[in-house]
């Protein structure tokens, strides 16, 4: 996540009397038990250089330029990463985070089996054995 400097990050739902149920579970992946307690038993505001020690920012940038960098950043990972192994590895992580360590393992070989008949990982690996530098399915974008 990207923010600019001036943002601010509160989770007040205990202020007024709610509970912060369903966001829980996102922050618990994100920023871990002890932090997660912080942000969400104590309602104070946190500025984006405080998110981002525990984690909830991954990079703080200056006043009106996050949407800038998020573009920029998308299109330095578009240009740098097969789509569809891209979006197999988020799935993956989406899937197993939080599961006995057996079923994250058996969950990461269904995926690895699965991504390996893929015609971007097959065509990426045949480049790869090729000694080729970029593989086919990259070739076609062009670098900025």
């Amino acid at each position: 996540m990207i923010a600019e400097e001036n943002a601010r990050f509160s989770y007040t739902e205990v202020r007024i009397g709610f509970i912060p149920a369903l966001v829980s579970t996102f922050l618990a992946r994100r920023v871990g038990q002890r932090s997660l307690r912080r942000l969400l038993l104590n309602p104070e505001i946190l500025s984006a250089r405080e998110a981002s020690d525990i984690g909830l920012v991954d990079e703080v940038v200056e006043s009106s330029s996050a949407l800038d960098r998020a573009r920029e950043l998308a299109l330095e990972i578009s240009h740098k990463a097969s789509p569809a192994a891209f979006a197999a590895t988020k799935r993956l992580l989406n899937d197993s985070i939080g599961l006995e360590w057996r079923e994250a393992l058996n969950r990461a070989a269904e995926a690895n089996v699965e991504q390996r008949s893929h015609p971007e990982c097959l065509h990426g690996v045949s480049d790869f054995l090729e000694h080729k530098s970029t593989p086919a399915w990259l070739e076609e974008i062009p670098e900025e």
